[in-house]
């Protein structure tokens, strides 16, 4: 049985992948280029964007990881990250720059400062140094070594929320960090991010 084609992206967001395709010819990633990313991701959400169902899954439990591209001659990802109410993530990175742009509703991103506690990385210190919440337009960015762990939040107890990611690289596992509030320690833990839709 012949599967149906998947629908088309709105043409905003063909034009912004273009955007970041141009940009990654010119070279790694630097600080001054993710400004650069920075603001084309700004206007792509800059007014409301058209995703079918079909790019915006939730799973029973947490929240909705859908490619929209992968690219193949430079290897950054862009999706579409879709937040029921209250819904968030444990801080955790990326190890690859990265622009979030919010497209719909209100995220929450916690920037973290992270000092290793033992010879193995598996313990570590996590002290906040930026809180940020941002509507429709707003965005933020990740480039390791030092803007790389971060929480991400849907900062509205009950209306959804979407995001778009663009990460310099398919994320096949990633550091998680189970956060104990009251000492700022944490254990670190591997995952294995999935996504629940794909082109």
């Amino acid at each position: 049985m012949a599967h149906a084609p998947a629908p088309a992206l709105d043409p905003r967001i063909t034009n912004y992948i273009e955007r970041v395709r141009a940009s990654c010819r010119g070279g790694p990633v630097t600080r001054a280029r993710l400004d650069e990313l920075r603001a084309h991701a700004a206007e792509l959400v800059s007014k409301p964007l058209v995703l079918p169902p079909s790019r915006k899954v939730i799973p029973a439990k947490g929240y909705g990881r859908n490619l929209l591209h992968r690219d193949e001659e430079h290897g950054f990802v862009v999706l579409a990250m879709v937040w029921p109410g209250g819904i968030g993530g444990h801080p955790h990175d990326h190890q690859t720059w990265g622009v979030v742009a919010i497209a719909e509703g209100e995220i929450e991103v916690v920037d973290y400062a992270e000092t290793v506690l033992d010879d193995h990385g598996a313990r570590v210190k996590l002290a906040q140094r930026a809180r940020v919440v941002g509507g429709p337009g707003a965005t933020a960015i990740v480039l390791p070594p030092d803007d790389d762990v971060h929480r991400v939040t849907n900062a509205h107890a009950t209306l959804p929320a979407l995001s778009i990611h663009t990460y310099g690289r398919h994320i096949d596992r990633c550091r998680v960090f189970e956060l104990d509030p009251r000492t700022s320690e944490a254990r670190v833990s591997w995952a294995v991010p999935e996504y629940h839709s794909v082109p």
